[in-house]
C-alpha cells in the first residue's frame, strides 16, 4: 500500500512538473553538465530552435562567448542565482537575458533547472527613457542658463537706465 501511494504521488508531482513547464511564459531547461535533458515550449520560442535542435545542443552553447564564462562559474558554484547573460538566437540575433539556475533531482540525476526570460526590450526602453531624461536636462540646463542671462541683461539695462538718467538732468 504504501508503494502505491508513493507511485500516485510520484506520478502527481510530476503532472504538476510538466504543466508548470508547459505553462510558463519564459523558457525553462533542465541541464545535467549543459546536456539538456528536458525543456519548455517558451524555450523553443525564446530560441528559435525545435526541440530536436535543442536537445542536440548543449546548453552553454546558446549563450555569447562572453556570457558562457559567467554561466559556468554559476554552474560550478553549485547554487541557485540570478544573472544577465546574452542569448544566441537560431537566426544570429542577441537577446539580454534573465536568467535564474538551481540545483535539482531530475530523474534520479544530479541536474540544474533553468529559467530564462527575455528582458532585451525592456534594456532597450530604460536605454531610451535615459537618453529622453538627458536630453531633457541638456534643455533644462540651457533655459535656465539662458533666464539667469535674461536677468543678468535686465539688471544691466537698469544699472544703465539709472545711469542714462543721471546724464539727462544736466
Amino acid at each position: 500500500m504504501d508503494k502505491e501511494k508513493a507511485y500516485k504521488a510520484l506520478s502527481e508531482s510530476e503532472e504538476r512538473y510538466r504543466i508548470i513547464l508547459d505553462m510558463s511564459f519564459d523558457g525553462i531547461f533542465v541541464h545535467e553538465h549543459f546536456k539538456i535533458l528536458d525543456l519548455s515550449e517558451s524555450m523553443i520560442k525564446l530560441t528559435g530552435y525545435s526541440h530536436a535542435e535543442l536537445f542536440a545542443t548543449l546548453a552553454i552553447d546558446l549563450f555569447t562567448p562572453k556570457s558562457q564564462e559567467l554561466v559556468r562559474n554559476y554552474v560550478n558554484s553549485g547554487s541557485a542565482g540570478i544573472y544577465e547573460v546574452e542569448l544566441i538566437k537560431k537566426d544570429g540575433s542577441i537577446r539580454q537575458v534573465e536568467s535564474f539556475g538551481a540545483p535539482c533531482n531530475f530523474q534520479g540525476r544530479d541536474a540544474r533547472i533553468v529559467g530564462i526570460r527575455d528582458i532585451t526590450d525592456q534594456k532597450e526602453a530604460l536605454k531610451e527613457i535615459k537618453k529622453r531624461v538627458k536630453e531633457l536636462e541638456d534643455f533644462y540646463d540651457i533655459a535656465i542658463g539662458r533666464e539667469l542671462r535674461m536677468i543678468e541683461l535686465k539688471d544691466t539695462i537698469k544699472e544703465l537706465e539709472k545711469e542714462l538718467e543721471k546724464y539727462e538732468h544736466l
